[in-house]
């Protein structure tokens, strides 16, 4: 199975792909049954920053600095104090990724003495391994202050 989710931000997305095999074979009153299932998911976070960013944004404030370039602070269109524009993250190269693969094993036994009795043995075996990497730029706007100095 494959299944490509593109998430609501720009650039945001999880690739997901996994495949399960059964088996299972009879012997007189023996039965064998395997189970194996294994998930890769890859996801890329956005790099414009998240949706309450812009949710919170004022819809009449511009993104754009006087020069017509992507400012780091928003200018806004009343006498409040500017705040941090999350375009200006998606201009720096950051990132944040994501790899997580999972495997599953069942491995099952069942022997049939009678109708009415049987036996049965199963081992299980599971293991996950998830790597993440962000990197972020010094100039992000969550690290920056809004805040003026005072001279």
């Amino acid at each position: 199975m494959y299944d490509d989710q593109e998430g609501v931000m720009k650039g945001q997305n999880r690739k997901k792909m996994s495949a399960a095999l059964n088996l299972q074979y009879q012997y007189k009153g023996l039965t064998f049954r395997n189970q194996m299932t294994t998930t890769l998911v890859n996801s890329q976070e956005s790099p414009c920053g998240t949706f309450l960013d812009y949710v919170r944004m004022n819809p009449y404030d511009t993104y754009l600095d006087e020069n017509g370039n992507i400012g780091m602070n928003m200018a806004t269109w009343h006498s409040g104090s500017p705040y941090r524009n999350p375009m200006y993250d998606a201009t720096l190269g950051s990132f944040d990724k994501g790899k997580r693969h999972e495997f599953y094993d069942q491995f099952d036994v069942r022997y049939y003495l009678n109708k009415k009795i049987n036996f049965k043995a199963n081992v299980a075996l599971g293991y996950i391994v998830s790597d993440s990497g962000q990197v972020h730029r010094s100039r992000r706007t969550k690290f920056q202050s809004t805040e003026k100095k005072a001279s």
